[in-house]
């Protein structure tokens, strides 16, 4: 898990340093004066900023994700397997209970053990916002 992070910071400071270049060289397009250049500097300007709302997006859920993972690990909850019989079982459970943050994110946990990363994303999310409920209730 510190790999990761790790992994993660590095490339967030990289991804950083290449949003600061390309603002700096949309900074002197726009300082050129010629229209063309004020124009190519403006759309040079707005990748930098979707860019930095696409980090910032990805690192709030990865800190997110880790915090569940942190509550389940302190409840002493089971990781689930990658069978059938538990994917039937996590479904279930979430449709027994569909506003426990607990349920899905052991769907999600399942989902992620079986390599399917786009649902267990989608799973994880809904426990975070859950949870997040919960917290404030």
């Amino acid at each position: 898990m510190k790999s990761a992070k790790g992994a993660a910071l590095v490339l967030t400071g990289a991804i950083l340093i290449y949003l600061l270049l390309l603002g700096q060289i949309g900074w002197g397009l726009i300082s050129s004066g010629s229209g063309i250049g004020i124009a190519l500097g403006i759309a040079i300007l707005v990748f930098p900023l979707f860019g930095i709302w696409i980090v910032w997006r990805e690192l709030a859920f990865g800190f997110r994700a880790q915090q569940l993972q942190e509550q389940w690990q302190r409840e002493e909850l089971p990781v689930p397997e990658a069978t059938e019989e538990e994917f039937q079982h996590c479904r279930t459970q979430v449709e027994l209970e569909p506003n426990d943050w607990h349920n899905w994110f052991r769907l999600g946990l399942a989902y992620a053990v079986a390599g399917d990363k786009s649902r267990a994303r989608s799973a994880i999310k809904q426990a975070d916002h859950l949870f997040r409920r919960g917290q404030a209730a």
